[in-house]
């Protein structure tokens, strides 16, 4: 008898892309509706003169009730409400760190934004690294083809993912590796091509309706032409909003009274804290003035349809923008710059679909 030994190498997860999305788009979601109902509301605590129940202790108590669905409950659905209950719980959660990184608890401390975004893109980079595409070999096919089945038993397999289901199966033939996975596969294809799959139509997800628009009608509606000028027109409708900025300050970096005036208009705004060095504040000046420059001129050689250069330098633009300029900005403006980086994440994955429908191939795709 073959001697099996105990494999536990990881297997990325069938929905840990979209969950995790979902996840992130709950927690930036919950920091920014945290931040300006207090804001609109002057504040208010819940408690009294001895107690403080702080938004924390709600973010904690959603973390905890996440994690218990997902011990308790196998149901494929119940991960995606995990996902978006974690979410908000982390954004309720992360918002106060500025409370418990200080002396004074100071919830406006500056670094306290940076501190959250950086959070935030750290778990996309973790993601990124976790979905790296490796060969495919039969045990993690097979892993896909389980999770599937948790749709086939709850009756709410669609035809497109009855069809996927069959091909997984298939497909777990054709690969190497262990046999006894291939016998397994071979017992489930038996099964379910034996049954009609396709059960009633189920109610259509918001979600799925949204993907359906971007991939069946938006991107058919699309020629490269006018995709190609519809990406350089909001390239430079970014370049030129990013440049308002730091030329109205460089413009009257010689007249004290219009400068002094504008500074102490962001102060009383909580935009810029009043301890805030002056070389930083000139770091993000350059950073968005050369940014802005380049965004615009990468929109430009995308006019000229030089493809290849003007998603190279738009890449590591929005690149450098999304990672390093946003990090002086939120440390500045705190989170009234949500708008900013949320239009960048944007902009960056209309470039990667971009560049996977018409430079796929190409030695200059990132």
């Amino acid at each position: 008898m073959k001697k099996l030994v105990q494999n536990r190498n990881l297997v990325f997860h069938v929905d840990a892309e979209i969950n995790t999305i979902l996840m992130l788009v709950s927690f930036a979601a919950s920091v920014t509706f945290t931040r300006a109902f207090l804001y609109l509301t002057g504040y208010p605590q819940i408690g009294n003169d001895e107690l403080h129940i702080s938004h924390i202790l709600w973010g904690g108590l959603l973390m905890f009730a996440a994690l218990l669905l997902l011990m308790l409950y196998g149901n494929r659905w119940i991960q995606t409400l995990a996902a978006i209950m974690s979410g908000i719980g982390i954004g309720f959660f992360i918002d106060e760190v500025g409370k418990f990184i200080t002396q004074t608890n100071d919830y406006f401390y500056p670094a306290a934004a940076p501190i959250i975004y950086s959070f935030f893109l750290l778990t996309i980079i973790v993601l990124m690294i976790a979905q790296k595409r490796k060969k495919p070999d039969t045990r993690k096919t097979m892993y896909e083809v389980l999770d599937h089945l948790d749709d086939y038993l709850d009756h709410s397999l669609s035809a497109k993912e009855s069809e996927t289901l069959l091909r997984k199966v298939d497909t777990v033939a054709e690969l190497d590796g262990d046999e006894d996975i291939k016998q397994l596969a071979a017992a489930l294809s038996t099964v379910l091509n034996s049954q009609n799959l396709t059960h009633p139509p189920r109610k259509i997800l918001f979600i799925e309706r949204i993907e359906s628009f971007f991939n069946e009608k938006l991107l058919k509606a699309l020629t490269r032409k006018r995709a190609r000028i519809l990406l350089a027109a909001a390239w430079i409708a970014w370049g030129i909003w990013s440049l308002l900025s730091p030329l109205k300050v460089i413009l009257n970096r010689r007249n004290e009274e219009a400068l002094l005036s504008i500074i102490e208009s962001m102060v009383d705004a909580n935009l810029i804290d009043a301890a805030i060095t002056q070389s930083l504040f000139q770091l993000r000046i350059l950073l968005s003035l050369s940014l802005g420059i380049l965004i615009i001129l990468a929109a430009i050689i995308l006019l000229l349809k030089k493809d290849r250069i003007a998603a190279y330098v738009a890449f590591w633009t929005l690149l450098i923008s999304i990672t390093v300029s946003n990090l002086l900005l939120f440390y500045f403006d705190q989170f009234s710059t949500i708008f900013n980086a949320a239009v960048q994440f944007f902009l960056l994955f209309t470039l990667i679909a971009y560049q996977r429908k018409y430079l796929r191939g190409d030695s200059a795709t990132i």
